[in-house]
């Protein structure tokens, strides 16, 4: 089951439900905000969840707001270093049959090693791995446990994820094509699709999200 989300006020904006439908957001100025931030907020006031996504209310949109603004990401088992926005963790939503790795973030450090474990068993092993890989899941099953870590100049780098269960996989896809038949500006579009992935607890997902918002917005 997929789960709610929260509302959220933050010291710049709070996203609260219209008093009896839910489905309206009200967008209020809360302390310094920057320009960016506040025109993101009023074109996301400006939409009606219930009608974009299928089970969302405006409180959907508050945690992933909340966490869009905040410095900090979920998920994964963090070691030595923080994991990097583009790697897998946690839950993870395939793609092709594909999980996709994306250390561009950390060519600098030098790429020097990557091991894929799955249920402690070696499943793949690089020296000087790329900075995007694509590992092929085909075959394997919500109920195994993956284990990467990526070893760089400077450190290491670990983290555990599963694949999605099929039927919340078939949800979330469900939802994000329901989305892509909506007319909405491109800001909107890519929070609710972390919105989307937040409800569904794809936090990898939600954060490569996030990151393409910042680029887009100059968050």
């Amino acid at each position: 089951m997929l789960r709610p989300g929260l509302l959220f006020c933050s010291l710049s904006f709070c996203l609260g439900a219209a008093a009896e439908t839910s489905c309206g957001i009200t967008v209020l100025p809360q302390g310094e905000g920057t320009p960016q931030v506040a025109a993101a907020a009023r074109a996301l006031a400006a939409t009606n969840p219930c009608k974009l996504v299928p089970g969302f209310t405006s409180k959907s949109l508050g945690n992933v707001w909340a966490s869009l603004l905040s410095s900090t990401r979920t998920g994964g088992r963090r070691l030595e270093s923080p994991v990097p926005p583009g790697a897998p963790q946690g839950l993870t939503l395939p793609e092709q049959q594909m999980v996709h790795f994306d250390f561009s973030e950390l060519v600098g450090e030098q790429l020097r090693q990557l091991r894929v474990e799955v249920d402690q068993k070696p499943l793949m092993n690089l020296a000087n791995p790329p900075a995007r890989i694509d590992l092929p899941i085909k075959g394997f099953s919500p109920d195994q446990t993956f284990l990467w870590t990526l070893t760089t100049g400077r450190g290491s780098y670990r983290a555990e994820f599963k694949l999605l269960p099929e039927a919340d996989r078939k949800e979330v896809e469900t939802r994000l094509q329901r989305l892509g038949t909506e007319s909405l500006d491109p800001v909107s579009r890519l929070i609710y699709q972390a919105a989307i992935y937040d409800d569904a607890d794809l936090f990898a997902q939600r954060d490569r999200t996030f990151q393409a918002v910042r680029r887009a917005a100059n968050f």
